[in-house]
């Protein structure tokens, strides 16, 4: 999900509730869930460098889920 879908679904009196219901829950539960704690990790090649094999030639990006990120902005 993008940060635009997310915050047309927040537009939504009714799904903002609960999502706001859910990073409640989670907070007193002192659960985080498991969907939440997954990403993704993408290899950006940089501009100008020939391949793959030196370590400086790529930049690691960690992708983690959206609704996630919202609710650890909550803490």
């Amino acid at each position: 999900m993008t940060w635009w879908y997310l915050k047309v679904i927040l537009a939504n009196t009714i799904c903002a509730i609960g999502i706001l219901s859910l990073v409640n829950t989670c907070l007193s539960l002192h659960h985080w869930p498991r969907h939440f704690k997954e990403l993704v990790s993408v290899i950006i090649l940089k501009p100008d460098k020939p391949a793959y094999n030196t370590l400086k030639a790529f930049r690691p990006i960690v992708l983690l889920n959206t609704l996630g990120k919202l609710m650890l902005m909550c803490f």
